[in-house]
This record gives structure tokens, sequence and C-alpha cells, in this order.
């Protein structure tokens, strides 16, 4: 370098050597002043500068990154959005949340909701007594009533409730569940103390229609399980032995659900 260059100069970082025309390219001013050339070119020891290149650096990587930052404020908001749908699939619709209709023991609760199958958009209403919630040692099976085995830690439940319903309405995939004190809730199983009980905890032996799960065919009721108008139903649900159950619950698609507050 000719002394005559010095002045100004400036440090190139690169990574490639062998070209320093990159954007990726970082040029550091070394603010060395004229009057400072004569002291460093005669002398080989390290000598300290004034620091001007910060403004000039600055400004540089302003330069190389404009189009990014433009775009910053447009790429969180796109990221932002697209969670929001995934809490909406994901969290939101994973659970109960919403109080379709609502009541309490010995009401009549009616419920009109609707759902998509494969053969398109149809409405569900039916109502709902329940009549009573009380320890129980035994459960409904398709043999009759059979005694539950539980350990000592664990206590049957039995919901007796009343249903009417038009015997088009599908209710098929009804789920029930058990609110306590706490508002820990407890799901209806079918097996319970070694006795099978209906899949359904809302429906009798005469299920009614199922939904349809192909494009293009209708709901149809399976031969012999066309659904009386009225009907009874005592699902057995299991729970911590000196559990409070204070609500009855009841649901097909969630997020919402029928709720039953008891006295």
């Amino acid at each position: 370098m000719p002394e005559e260059a010095l002045a100004g100069a400036t440090l190139v970082l690169t990574r490639n050597r062998h070209d320093d025309r990159r954007d990726d390219v970082a040029h550091i001013d070394l603010g060395i002043r004229p009057e400072e050339v004569p002291r460093l070119w005669s002398t080989s020891a390290a000598v300290e500068v004034s620091p001007r290149g910060d403004g000039r650096l600055m400004t540089e990587w302003l330069r190389r990154n404009r189009w990014g930052l433009v775009a910053l404020p447009v790429t969180l908001a796109l990221a932002v959005a697209a969670n929001a749908q995934r809490l909406q699939d994901y969290w939101w619709d994973s659970d109960l949340r919403t109080v379709g209709a609502a009541g309490r023991q010995g009401e009549w609760v009616t419920w009109s909701d609707t759902f998509t199958d494969a053969a398109g958009e149809g409405t569900r209403t039916f109502s709902v007594r329940v009549a009573a919630v009380e320890p129980t040692d035994t459960a409904q099976s398709f043999r009759g009533s059979e005694d539950v085995a539980l350990p000592g830690d664990l206590a049957a439940v039995r919901v007796a409730m009343d249903f009417r319903a038009a015997p088009d309405q599908v209710l098929f995939g009804c789920r029930l569940a058990l609110v306590d004190t706490a508002g820990n809730r407890y799901v209806y199983r079918p097996l319970v103390g070694g006795v099978m009980q209906s899949l359904h905890p809302c429906l009798p032996e005469q299920t009614g229609p199922r939904p349809s799960i192909s494009a293009g065919e209708p709901r149809v009721t399976l031969s012999g399980e066309q659904r009386p108008p009225e009907w009874e139903a005592t699902p057995v649900v299991l729970v911590p032995r000196g559990t409070e159950i204070t609500k009855v619950l009841l649901w097909w698609e969630q997020p919402d659900y029928l709720e039953v507050r008891l006295d």
C-alpha cells in the first residue's frame, strides 16, 4: 500500500477472500486521519487511532439489510396469524369451552346443535332430565345388571337420565362426564369394574340413525335399532371415593357441551 493511501484506509471483512463485492462484505473505516499517516508509516508498533468508523459500519449494515427490515413487520404478522389458527384448531377446539345449554337436576334441558358428517350439515335436537346421581354397586351390561368389582380407593356413581328426541335425530357418539367441587372431570368409560356397559352413555340399545361416514351415503338406521321417542339411560362412572359431584356434562363435538348442575 502506498503511503498516501493510508489515510481513510478501510478494513474489509468477507466470507470469500477472492471477492469483496458481495453484499455480506463488511467495510470498517480504520479512522486514520491524514496528519496521523507519517507517524503510522514509520513505526511497526501497535498504534491507537481515533475510532471514527462506527457510523459508517452501521450505515453499511442498514444498507445491506434494508429489505429485511421492511419485511419484518409483515413476517411477524403472518407468523402470529398462522399460530392463531393453530391455537383455534389444536387448543381451543380440543376441550369443552362453551356451554350450549344448561339447567338444574330434575329440570328438562333442551339442546339444539349442528354437526357435519359425510352427508353434509345436520342438526341434533334433544331434551334430557337428570333424575339422580348416586353411588351404586352395579352397572348395566348387555346381560343385565352386574356387580362391579372396585379397589378401595374408587367408587361407582350412577347417573339416571330421561331423554326425549325425534327418532331421526343422530345422537350416536354422545359422551358424558361428571365434575366435582374442585373442577376435576371424570369421563364415562364403557368398562367399569369388570362390567362392559353401552358404548354410548345417553342411548338405549336401539341407538337410532348413525352419522354418514362415506361421501354420498345418507345417514341410516340399522335394522332393529329404531330408537323410541323417549327412553332412560343409567350410565355408571368411576370416581375417587369420597368425591362430591356437582355437574353432569354431555357433548358430541367439542368445544360445545350441555351442563346440568346438581342440587
